[in-house]
């Protein structure tokens, strides 16, 4: 039994290794003489795909290793895919004369040994430009970054002209990450005075939303070679190291960035009295950190004598210098609702400084606003404006009236509306009422000579619900059973009424108002607020098309029936919940 183990262990052994040893491999220089101090590059390929890659360090002591690039090419011919594994090695020589790069050893199969004369330096000024190579890597500008923080992916392929057209770059789909990209792709030409080369650059941002290792699979660059032949690329896979978030702030705000500003400016009148509209906004400006990841800016507490909403949010997204710049923008609109000092909540917004490894703040301390009553409003206007002569003074259409008038006109009127609706009594008293009918016309009589037997008497109809389904039907509840609304039920009525007149200012204030009977802890006070606390991102974007359709001015184009549809389907999921 152990002999005939061991004779089938060596039988699959033999036939791994002949598999091996069926694998292609070639080797090849890019040229076969070189001038001592330039690089050259060697490209060894298999079609053993699970091969493991050489080591090149140790080729030889006449070459200094440089680097490795793995690439995975594939190409269709006749209805056939074929795939193959690319190493691109970068050497260079370390004297001048004749040099020999031993056998490379992949799996079961050995290439031959490669010579290569290496001439002795001229002294001319080297070329900027790279060596003849075709060349495609993916790289990130760090090795390891936060959660949330941006990762600049670069892809790059370069080959000489004409011998691959580029199409267009495959990327792959991410878990736990985001992939935007930064730029167009960009193509330049190149030369080194024999040849001219193309060199295709993409860049890349890389959001990662957990912590561990991600990885980015390599992408693939597809395109055709000159005879239209169908020829794709794909670059080595991307490793990077995500680091938890380094604090958790009290509004669970977390904002890896370089830089961060935060300003604000106001439009407002001269003097500030109740009810004057005041504007605020609020900018954001963050770098590194998309605008769809900012916090909210608006204070969550509303002042004691006034109201504050959000009446406009922009947010946009630039990108400069490889890095991205958020942007949020906030108008906000406050309403003073009594005389006195109005004092505005501070904003104070903490961020992780990647630059310096730290937690920074940006503030924006309270601010207090005077609002005068509505007759020092006016005493000013008057003690402002010029005495008025009998020839400037204009006439009044109605005259003044004294307050103690208004009590004698308000006793004349309640009198005047007494002495009306007892005459209208009175009236409908003394009016004769009409007849009645006469119940015997509708009474059937019959000769008495005529028997029980043939006289058909009329059947009692019934009046119960099983009865007579058609009186009392299952969608119309008695009124002596039905149940009184409650005030949210009310309000619910009258948000879908709105919806269906498609009247967009009533919807706005119908739904802010059932919006504080719907969530009586902590009610939203804006139309974004409301769509945050559904947690439903269908509803959320119908309330802000309303929402912006209102800060457009072009309300009348508003349909309410897509709004009233959500709103129903919302509150019966949440009822029924």
């Amino acid at each position: 039994m152990l002999n005939y183990l061991s004779n089938l262990f060596s039988l699959i052994l033999a036939l791994l290794f002949s598999c091996q040893a069926l694998a292609a491999l070639t080797v090849e220089l890019t040229t076969d003489q070189l001038e001592a101090g330039k690089p050259l590059e060697l490209f060894l390929e298999t079609d053993l795909l699970t091969a493991n890659e050489p080591d090149f360090r140790r080729l030889s002591p006449d070459f200094e290793w440089l680097d490795t690039q793995t690439v995975t090419v594939s190409r269709y011919r006749t209805g056939e895919k074929k795939t193959w594994l690319r190493w691109v090695i970068r050497l260079k020589p370390l004297r001048s004369g004749a040099l020999v790069i031993p056998p490379i050893q992949v799996g079961g199969n050995t290439t031959a040994a490669l010579q290569i004369q290496i001439a002795e330096a001229t002294h001319v000024k080297s070329q900027s430009t790279p060596e003849p190579s075709m060349r495609i890597s993916l790289s990130a500008d760090k090795p390891e970054a936060y959660v949330g923080e941006q990762i600049l992916v670069t892809l790059e392929l370069l080959m000489p002209t004409g011998d691959f057209i580029v199409e267009e770059v495959l990327t792959p789909a991410l878990i736990g990450a985001t992939l935007r990209q930064a730029t167009e792709p960009a193509i330049t030409e190149m030369e080194n005075g024999v040849e001219s080369y193309q060199r295709l650059t993409r860049q890349f941002l890389m959001f990662a939303s957990k912590a561990g290792e991600l990885t980015l699979p390599g992408l693939t660059v597809k395109g055709s070679d000159p005879e239209g032949q169908p020829l794709e690329y794909k670059t080595n896979d991307l490793v990077v190291l995500i680091r938890p978030p380094a604090f958790t702030s009290q509004r669970n705000i977390w904002l890896p960035a370089q830089k961060l500003s935060l300003t604000d400016s106001w439009d407002r009148p001269a003097q500030l009295e109740v009810n004057s509209v005041i504007l605020r906004t609020l900018t954001l400006n963050v770098t590194g950190v998309p605008a769809t990841a900012l916090p909210k800016l608006m204070p969550l507490l509303q002042p004691e004598n006034g109201r504050v909403e959000l009446v406009d949010l922009q947010l946009n997204d630039r990108f400069q210098d490889n890095q991205l710049i958020g942007e949020r923008k906030e108008v906000i609109r406050i309403y003073p609702a009594a005389q006195g000092v109005l004092t505005l909540a501070a904003i104070d917004l903490p961020w992780w400084n990647i630059t310096l490894d730290q937690t920074q703040n940006a503030l924006l301390p309270s601010y207090t606003l005077q609002i005068a009553g509505v007759t020092q409003a006016q005493q000013v206007r008057a003690a402002s404006e010029p005495p008025a002569t009998e020839s400037t003074r204009a006439k009044p259409l109605v005259e003044e009236t004294s307050p103690s008038s208004y009590r004698y006109w308000l006793f004349g009127g309640l009198l005047l509306l007494s002495i009306s609706s007892a005459l209208v009594l009175f009236i409908r008293l003394r009016t004769p009422r009409p007849p009645l009918p006469d119940a015997s016309a509708d009474v059937k009589t019959f000769d008495r000579t005529e028997t029980l037997e043939t006289y058909e008497f009329p059947q009692p109809q019934p009046t119960t619900v099983s009865e007579r389904p058609d009186l009392f039907p299952d969608n119309v509840p008695s009124l002596s059973h039905r149940q009184p609304q409650t005030p949210e039920e009310n309000a619910f009525e009258a948000l879908l009424i709105a919806c269906e007149l498609n009247d967009a200012q009533s919807a706005r204030y119908s739904l802010l108002n059932w919006s504080q009977l719907f969530w009586q802890t902590e009610p939203p006070q804006s139309l974004e607020e409301i769509g945050l606390r559904a947690r439903n991102q269908a509803l959320n974007l119908m309330i802000m098309e309303l929402e912006q359709l209102l800060y457009s001015g072009q309300t009348r184009r508003w349909n309410g029936q897509r709004l009233k549809e959500g709103l129903n389907r919302f509150r019966q999921q949440i009822t029924k919940g």
